[in-house]
């Protein structure tokens, strides 16, 4: 599961999935020390900073080869299919 929010990961790994972490700004309500914890039982955590992109840096760890179209665009739950 992949997501922006631990307590959402953090249920999805209780029942068996792997998690990936999307860090965010703002986004956390978590604690500093609870956020450091939880990078132990997360599978994979993409910070803010370092040129990472979110979504696309995701996809890209897992070796999803994306194209110019692909990089260019802004990878949203919030946006719907076709509207970037």
């Amino acid at each position: 599961m992949v997501a922006a929010h631990l307590n959402d990961l953090k249920a999805a790994r209780d029942n068996g999935l792997k998690t990936i972490y999307v860090e965010r700004p703002s986004e956390e309500e978590w604690g500093r020390d609870e956020i450091e914890k939880a990078r132990g039982w997360v599978d994979l955590w993409v910070s803010i900073g370092n040129d990472n992109k979110g979504f696309v840096t995701v996809a890209e760890k897992l070796g999803i080869e994306l194209n110019a179209t692909d990089q260019a665009r802004r990878l949203s739950t919030s946006a719907p299919v076709g509207a970037l």
